[in-house]
């Protein structure tokens, strides 16, 4: 706990230091007499244009910047209509009053000026927040997954499952388009993508009736790197990272050519690594104990290659195309020791000795066709379809050998092998319409979406003799097919009145779905059939009441259906004692949820929610009724989850070269339920009631000759995942820092990665008749080197006039 809470001190106390000579800068922007309404005010600073505060003029046109360190900046205004005007601002201990600006309409003739500018690590916009990955040095050489542990309000337990807001089902989209994989296979996918591939991360809670309607917690977008400099360009990335037991490495390239009509893109990103992983498992049922130890060493190799296209057909309309190919390659050794007592004497009985060796592949291929039209009349029209087929194959072989008390004296051996194989096809069409309307916007559109899942199950006994001979034991092997079709259509309108936005949508999806077992075990379940009508409406009302401050209100219903592996009621062996098995009469999870928000500045927003989620679902560890020894995991319907949530997410510049932010997520959850075993007299309950915090800081800080330093960290408290497992705390300090190398085009990041290893989990179950305390950890501490060299024309053009009369401060520009 005292290395948690150096995090916290090492990251959360910079800000408080420094609250001296600061200024204000103020002024008003006009087009001749007439005020200009709502136009983007940036200030820069003048050296590199770093962004250091965002805001925009109020309805008198006026605007204003507080709290201003000393020295050199530059203020850029815009506005739909008018040309960008840069305005030079010099602070030296006293406040600078720009009285009127005038913004010149467009309508002289546009030179090109090259504008570098550096984006804030958070931005909170009217919908969203999105976390630009490319500001964070040390998510250099991370995997997407990873990365995510970092953005606003997200969390992932020791299952790689993923919480937003103490929400702990998410729907994770990439570059606009939904997965729809399990738990174990997103983990996977997201492991895949490289942070050097990801522009952004956008954080989505209370999506609009435009979005499916599946996530209680929300959405999360990964948006992928897309350059839009004209002209062949490009860059590579090679990374390097050392941890506890072994090295991994990472490499990329990107390739884009662009002119005024056509778009080309190619990425490529590979990775392989050998990874070290231990578990521990104390576990009393039945009158004994199990006192488990294991550590798995693992090869992990994976490539992800995306090319595209996009094509401007003339002003209203374009086309687009992207091709995905995701693959791994990965074996996971591991080997265990399980040591069984009687509890009552604490007498030791037996030894379980387990080596296992798992080999899953993963090959995902995708295509997406996209068209657009706009007109000037604000009409838009966008189609989007997509094909997928995911193939997963896992096959593991697991040697189990039970010895006597003395560890050594062969008691029995129970050597099996398990061929998993999954098949998943995606098929998704959607359209979205936009029109101007009494004085707002309409907006409607219709998708339709089918997932075709075939898993293949063969479990096979192995000779005790010779591992070469394996029989295929038909009742422990199955084959389950299942079919998913959702049709949805909505509509929504929004619309500005005075200081008020507002917005209402509705969004009805219908689901069919269908799932098929064949086995030979007596199951009278073998299908699993629903279909079901349900209706989602969305709202949110947001108050401008000046240019500081905005206050909202959204409510949205949303629902999470269980996937194929919830479902097969096929019970199949991970391992000698752990068991798995799907519900068949697992039902949908419904969730309401209102929030209000304040938002200061454009930068500074607290948020508070409470959500209501119904028939809420988590995945069960509990006692097998038929064998003493084993657990099984199950998914079930609790009677309900209610979680209240405070948010609170701050970016400050402390210094002109010293930039801090902070996100601060608590939370209660309450779990309710109880319910008896069928053939069983015994009740069940479950009954949690959990404060938590969730948090993430980092300082940035800009030195001279092109160097940068980060500390940066996460701390996630005390909680409870799935109902029953009590979490400890966990958390993460990081340091990191960067150098521009090759005239700016060239940059090298040289970071370390918990650094007072603080990563580590621990869970604690209570749950039925089973204690189960189960803890473990990874190379999370790592040392790494990234080194990026973008070639071609690697700076975005921006247009400026002539008559702006910032000719020298643009040329400062070009510099930075």
């Amino acid at each position: 706990m005292k290395k948690l809470f150096l995090i916290a001190l090492f990251i959360g106390t910079g800000q408080f230091l420094f609250a001296q000579n600061s200024q204000n800068i103020k002024g008003i922007v006009q087009d001749g007499a007439a005020p200009v309404p709502f136009a983007t005010v940036a200030l820069h600073l003048a050296k590199d244009s770093t962004l250091v505060k965002a805001g925009y003029s109020n309805d008198n046109g006026t605007f204003a910047f507080n709290s201003i360190e000393n020295g050199n900046y530059l203020i850029s205004i815009f506005s739909i209509g008018y040309e960008k005007l840069f305005v030079p601002v010099n602070i030296a201990n006293q406040d600078v009053d720009l009285g009127t600006l005038q913004l010149p309409k467009a309508t002289t003739k546009l030179d090109e000026v090259v504008v570098t500018t550096r984006k804030p690590l958070v931005e909170v916009q009217s919908d969203k927040t999105v976390f630009n990955v490319s500001s964070n040095i040390n998510a250099a050489g991370q995997n997407a997954l990873e990365v995510l542990r970092k953005a606003p309000g997200v969390s992932i337990d020791n299952n790689n499952r993923i919480s937003v807001q103490g929400k702990n089902t998410v729907t994770v989209y990439i570059d606009g388009r939904q997965t729809i994989f399990t738990t174990a296979q997103l983990a996977e996918y997201l492991k895949t993508m490289q942070a050097a591939d990801i522009e952004a991360i956008e954080i989505i809670t209370q999506p609009s009736a435009k979005y499916d309607a599946a996530g209680n917690a929300g959405i999360i977008n990964i948006r992928l790197k897309k350059n839009t400099n004209l002209g062949t360009n490009g860059s590579v990335n090679l990374g390097l990272a050392q941890g506890s037991h072994f090295a991994k490495f990472n490499g990329s390239l990107a390739l884009n050519h662009r002119t005024k009509k056509l778009n080309l893109f190619a990425n490529y990103t590979n990775s392989t690594a050998k990874n070290y992983q231990e578990m521990r498992i104390y576990r009393i049922q039945s009158g004994q104990i199990f006192n488990q130890a294991a550590e798995t060493i693992s090869d992990e190799l994976s490539h992800n290659a995306r090319i595209g296209a996009d094509y401007t057909i003339n002003s209203k309309n374009t086309l687009g195309v992207i091709f995905n190919y995701v693959g791994s390659d990965n074996t996971f050794a591991g080997d265990g020791r399980n040591n069984i007592s009687d509890q009552a004497t604490n007498q030791a009985r037996e030894v379980l000795f387990s080596r296992t060796i798992t080999k899953p592949k993963l090959g995902n291929i995708s295509g997406n066709i996209n068209y657009r039209f706009a007109d000037t009349s604000g009409r838009e029209l966008n189609f989007d379809a997509n094909v997928m087929r995911y193939d997963n194959s896992s096959i593991s072989d697991q040697p189990n050998r039970y010895t006597f008390a003395d560890g050594v004296t062969t008691k029995s051996i129970n050597n099996f092998a398990m061929d998993t194989k999954t098949t998943i096809g995606l098929y998704n069409a959607k359209l979205d319409y936009e029109q101007k309307l009494w004085g707002g916007k309409l907006s409607t559109g219709a998708k339709f979406s089918l997932v075709k899942t075939d898993n293949d199950f063969a479990f096979y006994s192995i000779d005790k003799d010779n591992s070469a001979i394996r029989k295929l034991i038909a009742e422990k092997s199955n084959l389950f097919a299942y079919t998913e079709n959702v049709n949805a259509a909505y509509f929504s309108y929004k619309r500005k009145a005075g200081k008020w936005d507002l917005q209402a949508g509705l969004r009805a999806e219908q689901t069919n779905s269908e799932g098929n077992l064949t086995s030979t075990q007596n199951n009278p379940l073998n299908k699993v059939s629903r279909n079901y009508l349900d209706f989602f409406p969305s709202a949110g009302i947001t108050y401008n009441l000046n240019p500081k401050n905005a206050f909202g209100l959204t409510y949205s219903r949303r629902i999470d259906r269980p996937n194929y592996q919830d479902l097969n009621p096929f019970e199949n062996k991970l391992d000698e004692l752990t068991f798995q098995r799907g519900n068949p009469f697992l039902r949908p999870q419904y969730t309401n949820s209102v929030a209000i928000s304040h938002t200061y500045a454009y930068a500074m927003t607290t948020a508070l929610s409470y959500s209501h989620t119904t028939d809420f679902f988590a995945q069960l560890t509990d006692i097998d009724n038929n064998n003493s020894k084993a657990t099984y995991l199950e998914p079930r319907n609790l009677a309900s989850e209610r979680t209240i949530n405070l948010n609170l997410s701050v970016p400050m510049p402390i210094k002109n070269w010293w930039m801090f932010y902070a996100n601060v997520n608590m939370y209660n959850s309450r779990y309710d339920a109880d319910f008896t075993e069928t053939g069983s007299t015994v009740k069940k309950v479950v009954s949690q009631n959990i404060y938590a915090l969730n948090f993430y800081g980092q300082n940035t800080f800009t030195l001279p000759k092109g160097w940068t330093l980060e500390v940066s960290g996460w701390y996630n408290s005390p909680s409870v995942w799935g109902g029953v497992f009590q979490t400890n705390a966990m958390g993460s300090l990081d340091l990191g820092v960067q150098k521009t190398v090759m005239k700016e085009k060239g940059t090298i990041r040289v970071s370390a990665t918990d650094i007072l290893f603080t990563s580590p989990w621990v869970g604690i179950n209570r749950f039925g008749g089973l204690y189960m305390d189960a803890r473990g950890s990874w190379e999370s501490r790592l040392i790494k080197v990234n080194f990026t060299y973008n070639f071609g024309n690697t700076q975005m053009k921006a247009a400026r006039s002539r008559s702006t009369g910032a000719e020298d401060e643009a040329k400062r520009l070009k510099k930075g």
